[in-house]
């Protein structure tokens, strides 16, 4: 079993039926109460440790820092924690009929596991031709690459925000993003089996909000709407999957993919990379 807290602003010390389980004090935050627990009812508490920053509030200084304090939640007992390989166990938004969209946390391990899937298109060699639309943050970059790097994790492996060029873009209302199949490689477009979206940050920022469309090879330049991205997060890692519920493409001779982005519940969100899945069109 496994405790959540969702965020805590500090440092927390759980106990778990008088026994001390142990101290977290960096996201995520998370850990396992297995052995602790007992059958009927357990009591559990949390013991939050808060910084200096309220005290920096009154005295003249540089390190005011964040006066946030507390258990900010949501607080979850998991009965297992859930991995990212089987996202539809945690939340399935309502979308449009014939697709649907599952949505959940999970470890970078997993994610990036994912993200290495061999019939991802958006890092096969030579089947995208262009990248290009407009953003919030560049998060320390000049193009789109970090989305497309192989992992939703920063330069030195880790889960953590950095604006180094290569673990996010920031998009938020009215930014779009497209992606073009080059047409001499896949004349006949792709099929695409699944959209996934990865997001990340120590704050809401690590939700989801879009819509998703497609333009077929007979028509570059008509797009059509697949879906529509609602998620809103608390923290941690995410994959949002958009997929076909009749065992059909999204769509079969795709040329193009467009997201038009929305802001999240505290402005733009942070997206760390992007699969496309499918096959060339013979």
């Amino acid at each position: 079993m496994t405790l959540d807290l969702g965020k805590v602003a500090g440092t927390a010390e759980i106990q778990v039926n008088g026994r001390k389980v142990g101290v977290r004090v960096a996201p995520p935050w998370r850990i396992d109460v297995t052995g602790f627990l007992k059958s009927g009812e357990n009591a559990i508490e949390v013991l939050v440790y808060n910084t200096l920053a309220n005290h920096y509030q009154t005295i003249p200084s540089n390190y005011r820092g964040d006066p946030a304090s507390g258990l900010l939640g949501p607080v979850r007992l998991l009965s297992r924690d859930w991995p990212a390989a089987e996202p539809e166990k945690q939340s399935v938004l309502l979308n449009s009929p014939g697709v649907r969209v599952v949505a959940g946390a999970g470890t970078l391990s997993a994610l990036d596991l994912r993200i290495g899937a061999t019939n991802n298109l958006a890092r096969r060699p030579g089947l995208i031709k262009s990248v290009t639309g407009s953003r919030a943050h560049e998060g320390g970059g000049s193009d789109f690459s970090a989305l497309f790097n192989g992992t939703a994790g920063n330069s030195n492996g880790g889960e953590v925000t950095e604006n180094e060029g290569k673990t996010f873009v920031g998009f938020a209302e009215g930014n779009t993003l497209d992606l073009v199949f080059d047409p001499a490689a896949v004349p006949a477009g792709v099929a695409i089996r699944v959209i996934r979206t990865y997001s990340g940050h120590a704050d809401g920022r690590a939700s989801q909000q879009y819509e998703v469309l497609a333009a077929a090879a007979g028509s570059p330049d008509h797009f059509v709407k697949l879906a529509e991205v609602n998620y809103d997060a608390v923290s941690e890692l995410h994959e949002v999957a958009v997929q076909s519920t009749t065992g059909l493409p999204l769509m079969k001779n795709a040329a193009a993919v467009r997201f038009v982005f929305k802001n999240g519940p505290l402005g733009f969100n942070v997206y760390r990379e992007i699969s496309i899945l499918g096959e060339p069109v013979k």
